[in-house]
């Protein structure tokens, strides 16, 4: 593959903004901070504030999504160890949570553990079968993984539950340019820039792409 192509863009879930996320980190994630170090100490600060109210028996809410909003805070701030804790909790809470394991998905592909991955994707595909950024990840993954049969297909289902997925679009351009199908390749990115006129990735991908079709013709 050409490391020179803008690679595969991931899905995942962001913070659900529900009332038991604490009011603490919801505060915090409304204030603009001057850099992420600042951010980090006092996020994982009221982090520990609630894990000790928890360690005393102090009422603190156990449902699912709280240790979701925790998990994606700590993989934001590339607390990874940290985060498949707590997405790990929440989808002991509700192994059906979805959403949980897709961004656990993507937090174990981050780490090269791309067994695990597959499975959790896979987990929240079996949940939601509509679930378009699952398949789309999937997608990256069995790239990455030289699986491309599968990872064509798994693009092409984003595609069939949303025309419009600008990110699985450019990710099956970047696939098919990779196997040298050039025409299918273009017609995958000009539907990207057709979707989304300002996708930086694509406008460079298609160019990439053009050029070298122009030096294989001068050739």
């Amino acid at each position: 593959m050409n490391k020179r192509i803008i690679s595969c863009r991931y899905k995942t879930i962001k913070i659900e903004r529900t009332k038991e996320i604490s009011n603490e980190i919801t505060t915090i994630l409304q204030i603009e901070f001057e850099n992420k170090s600042e951010l980090a100490n006092k996020v994982i600060a009221e982090i520990e504030k609630i894990k000790e109210k928890e360690k005393l028996g102090i009422s603190s809410s156990k449902d699912a999504k709280e240790f979701f909003n925790r998990g994606n805070l700590f993989y934001n701030l590339n607390k990874f160890e940290e985060a498949e804790k707590e997405y790990r909790e929440a989808i002991k809470i509700n192994p059906d949570y979805a959403d949980a394991h897709n961004n656990l998905g993507a937090l174990l592909q981050n780490l090269k553990r791309y067994e695990e991955a597959e499975k959790e994707y896979r987990e929240a595909i079996r949940i939601n079968p509509n679930y378009a950024g699952a398949y789309n990840n999937l997608g990256a993954l069995l790239t990455n993984l030289k699986r491309y049969e599968e990872a064509e297909n798994e693009y092409r289902e984003v595609i069939k539950i949303n025309p419009n997925d600008a990110d699985a679009h450019n990710n099956l351009g970047i696939l098919l340019q990779n196997l040298n199908r050039y025409e299918e390749a273009e017609n995958e990115y000009r539907e990207v820039i057709k979707i989304n006129p300002d996708y930086a990735d694509a406008h460079y991908n298609l160019g990439i792409l053009l050029k070298r079709h122009l030096q294989r013709n001068f050739n």
